[in-house]
């Protein structure tokens, strides 16, 4: 189930569509995840910045927006 959250928590989280090179001599490879299970540096969600990103509601109290990724579908309401 996605989340939906705040900008600056969506930018500490990692983003299944970047793909960070990692090059060699002999070649350059596309990743986006590390062997150790972290990602590289730049794999990280640019919330508002992305195409897909969708804002849910606007706390009316504090202005606070939240949104969340739309490229996966909707999260769930419950």
């Amino acid at each position: 189930m996605q989340d939906i959250m705040t900008e600056k928590e969506a930018k500490t989280r990692w983003c299944p569509m970047i793909r960070a090179g990692e090059a060699t001599k002999e070649s350059v490879i596309s990743i986006n995840r590390l062997f150790d299970g972290s990602s590289p540096k730049g794999s990280h969600c640019i919330a508002s910045d992305c195409m897909a990103w969708r804002l849910a509601h606007k706390d009316a109290a504090d202005g606070t927006e939240r949104g969340y990724c739309g490229a996966f579908g909707t999260p769930r309401f419950t």
